[in-house]
C-alpha cells in the first residue's frame, strides 16, 4: 500500500496525507438530524460504518469533524478491506465494525456548538481538536491525525515502519 506524502501549509505545520482518491473522507456529525458520518460529497456513511456513526452520536458536544477513514489489518493501513466495509450494510456491516472496526483519522473540526469554524484559522482550529482529545471528549474510534511543524518529522514518519 502505498505511503502517504507529507502535506505541508503555509504555515509550516504538516500532517501525513493520505490520498482522497484512495480513503474516504468523512464528516463526523454529532447532535445533528443529519447522518453522523458522510462523505465529501454527502453520501450517508452511517450504514456501512456503524462503529463511526455511533461515536459520533454519542459525543458529548456538539462537533463537525474532517477526516480519513481507516481500517487496519495485520498492523497496516488496509485500504481493500476499506472498500470491502464501505459496501456492507445491516448484519454485515455489525460483523464487520465488531470484528476490526474503522477508524477515523481526525485533521480538522469545522463546527461546534458555538458555530462554524472555517473562518477561524487552523492553528486555532487544531488546538481546540487537541484539546478535545486530551480532555478525553474525542477517543476511539477518533484518532488525532500526526502534525508538526517540521518537515524533516514529517519525513521521518513517512519513513518509519
Amino acid at each position: 500500500m502505498p505511503r502517504p506524502a507529507p502535506s505541508c501549509r503555509p504555515s509550516g505545520r504538516c500532517r501525513a496525507d493520505w490520498p482522497s482518491s484512495r480513503n474516504p473522507t468523512a464528516t463526523a456529525r454529532s447532535s445533528s438530524p443529519d447522518p453522523a458520518a458522510k462523505s465529501r460529497n454527502g453520501s450517508d456513511l452511517s450504514p456501512a460504518f456503524p462503529e463511526i456513526a455511533a461515536a459520533g452520536r454519542a459525543l458529548r458536544v456538539p462537533l463537525v469533524l474532517d477526516g480519513e477513514l481507516v481500517v487496519a489489518a495485520e498492523g497496516r493501513l488496509d485500504f481493500g478491506q476499506l472498500q470491502q466495509w464501505a459496501r456492507r450494510r445491516g448484519a454485515g456491516a455489525r460483523l464487520a465494525a465488531r470484528d476490526n472496526p474503522a477508524h477515523l483519522i481526525v485533521f480538522d473540526i469545522l463546527d461546534t456548538a458555538d458555530g462554524p469554524l472555517l473562518d477561524e484559522p487552523y492553528r486555532a482550529r487544531r488546538a481546540l481538536l487537541e484539546e478535545l482529545f486530551a480532555h478525553g471528549v474525542l477517543a476511539d474510534p477518533f484518532v488525532l491525525c500526526s502534525a508538526t511543524t517540521d518537515p524533516a518529522t514529517a519525513e521521518d514518519w513517512l519513513d518509519s515502519d
